[in-house]
């Protein structure tokens, strides 16, 4: 399906992605339907959502079994969800990259492509989203797959509200500005938004992985997390279909402070005993 690589070299432009080996096209469908959403809560009023497949999105639609595997079974998504979702077989593999943890975060969970596969390898989930709607979207997408359970949904602001949730890890897609984000031959961390988003979320969890453009320039993401006391510990190129289709940031928080003060908190603790 997908192929992973380390990351060794400058950024690759868009003109000069590398063909692998084809792994075949997507599936195609003709026709779609409109769905109903109803929330998993009673007391939510109910949301009417489309299975859109306007000229800027059917390419995508065209390979929604590769977004969701289940999407026949009833998932839905709204436009911004098609092009925004992470594809199903890279969120299991992110997933199952975290490690031995118990308590997952993603601060932009859409639709719910991150959640789910998160949800089916850890005891909990946060999943938060400024944008209500998406939070329905991915409550409804998280009952197909059967782990609607193992989610704590949150509707709000992560940059305001990330002071009330914890978590072990953050795996998340940030915004990338739409399709359009493939025009431009190189992207800064900063138009992402990316260094708030690691200042503010080396608080709520010590391990960061963030799914990024193929067009990010890495070198410019290795000085911004030196600057703000984040350590890089891994960059892969992820080819989908034969060609470069994004990158992974694989990011661990360097909190000197935060250091000191777990260990002045372990001296106090022994000088407390004796």
């Amino acid at each position: 399906m997908f192929v992973v690589v380390d990351w060794l070299g400058p950024s690759r432009r868009p003109e000069e992605r590398t063909p692998l080996e084809s792994v075949g096209d997507g599936p195609t469908a003709n026709v779609v339907s409109d769905h109903d959403l109803t929330s998993a809560d009673p007391e939510e009023k109910p949301f009417t959502a489309k299975a859109d497949t306007t000229e800027k999105t059917f390419k995508y639609w065209k390979k929604r079994l590769t977004l969701f595997s289940m999407f026949d079974k009833g998932v839905l998504l709204d436009e911004e969800s098609f092009y925004s979702v992470c594809p199903e077989v890279l969120a299991s593999y992110m997933a199952k990259k975290c490690g031995n943890i118990k308590v997952a975060v993603d601060p932009f969970c859409g639709a719910g492509g991150n959640v789910i596969q998160l949800a089916k390898m850890f005891d909990k989930v946060i999943a938060m989203d400024i944008d209500p709607e998406k939070i329905l979207l991915a409550k409804h997408n998280s009952i197909i797959y059967e782990v609607f359970n193992k989610i704590e949904f949150i509707v709000g602001d992560f940059f305001t509200m990330a002071n009330q949730i914890k978590g072990d890890v953050i795996v998340t897609s940030p915004l990338w500005g739409g399709p359009d984000y493939n025009e431009t031959p190189v992207i800064g961390p900063l138009q992402l938004s990316l260094d708030k988003i690691l200042a503010v979320g080396k608080t709520v969890a010590p391990k960061i992985l963030l799914h990024l453009p193929k067009n990010i320039d890495k070198f410019e993401c290795l000085k911004m997390c030196n600057g703000i006391g984040a350590e890089v510990r891994k960059v892969e190129n992820v080819f989908m279909d034969r060609y470069l289709n994004s990158t992974l940031l694989y990011v661990r928080s360097n909190n000197v402070s935060y250091k000191l003060l777990c260990i002045a908190y372990l001296i106090n603790l022994i000088l407390d005993i004796n």
